[in-house]
Order: C-alpha cells, then structure tokens, then sequence
C-alpha cells in the first residue's frame, strides 16, 4: 500500500493580490452624496498622517468625525476599493482615533500620491 498525505485546501494555488482600481459606479447617487460628506468629514478631522509598512494610518480628531461614521465610511470603501484592508483604533487614554489603510506595496503605492497632497479624503464624485 502506498502513503498519502495530506494536502492543505489552497495548496499549490498562488495568492493573486488584488488590483489597486477603485469602481466609483457601484453607488447610487444618495450613497455617492453621503460617502462624499464621510471624506470631507475624514478631511476635517485628519490631524496627523504617518506612513506604516504597507499603508497608511491617519490620525483623527473624534470632535470632527465619530467612530461610527469612520466605520461607515469604511463599509463604502469595501464596496468601490476593495483592496483595502482597515482598522480602527481606540486607544483607553487617547479619545482620538486611529484609521489605518494597508494592505501591502501595492496599495501603499496607490495611496502615496494622495498623502502626498493631502487630498486622500477628498471627495472622488
């Protein structure tokens, strides 16, 4: 009798990163309006921008925008650039919050050129 082993689900297949295209036509015209008021309300509330990594995390003042918009915002996000991956951080003795946007080279890349003009959450509509 031969010997089998054992082959782990995915083995052998090569993970294929995500391409860095965002789809702006999956919104409807009231989520388009709304997510573009979450961005400037991002941009009001960004006080500080530091490169990790493989992304980004931007510093945000809780008095401009609140944690369940960011969250929010995220849940557009996932729908239009869903190469993204995000946290949210709270910290006990810090009420401002940390959003962080990663997700490798690739995506750093992408979002260099918009840190660079602080237009990252500047409306796209």
């Amino acid at each position: 009798m031969g010997s089998s082993k054992a082959v782990p689900a995915g083995a052998g297949s090569v993970k294929q990163e995500s391409p860095c295209v965002c789809n702006f036509h999956v919104f409807s015209d009231t989520e388009k309006q709304r997510h573009s008021e979450l961005m400037q309300k991002l941009k009001d509330a960004t006080i500080e921008t530091t490169e990790t990594a493989d992304g980004f995390t931007f510093l945000l003042k809780p008095e401009f925008v609140a944690v369940t918009e960011v969250a929010e915002w995220i849940s557009y996000e996932r729908h239009c650039c869903s190469f993204f991956n995000f946290q949210i951080e709270l910290q006990s003795q810090d009420s401002r919050i940390r959003l962080r946007l990663y997700g490798g080279s690739k995506v750093k890349e992408f979002l260099r050129p918009d840190v660079e003009h602080n237009s990252v959450f500047d409306p796209k509509f």
